[in-house]
């Protein structure tokens, strides 16, 4: 006889859990990263399962918000019509989103930051 004994043969009880995700330092969630690098794209670093970081605009007129990993286009993008689109604001350090409801425009503060740093400028 085996020295292993299983005695309970019947199903697992809890599913098992999902890998976490660290936490954000506060340094990451206060800064913003634009760059103008043709080589640092904001939807390559966004589809990285691998990438963490402060949330980023890229030189393909992309905004990555790193806590959800959401790609959405900047509004001076000439592809992007009024709505779904996000501007950087430098004086009120901040993410400003575009929204259309019932023909009226509004501008609302999607993420607000203490530092917008500019790389390749």
């Amino acid at each position: 006889m085996s020295k292993w004994l299983i005695t309970n043969s019947g199903p697992i009880a809890a599913k098992p859990a999902k890998r976490s995700i660290p936490e954000r330092p506060t340094w990451m969630l206060e800064h913003l990263i634009v760059s103008n690098w043709t080589s640092q794209t904001a939807a390559e670093l966004c589809d990285s399962a691998m990438s963490w970081g402060p949330d980023f605009v890229g030189s393909d007129g992309q905004f990555c918000d790193m806590a959800t990993k959401t790609l959405t286009p900047l509004c001076s993008s000439e592809t992007v019509g009024s709505s779904g689109c996000v501007d950087v604001d430098e004086e009120a350090v901040s993410v400003v989103k575009r929204t259309s409801v019932a023909r009226r425009a509004a501008k609302v503060t999607h993420k607000s930051y203490k530092k917008i740093q500019k790389w390749g400028v």
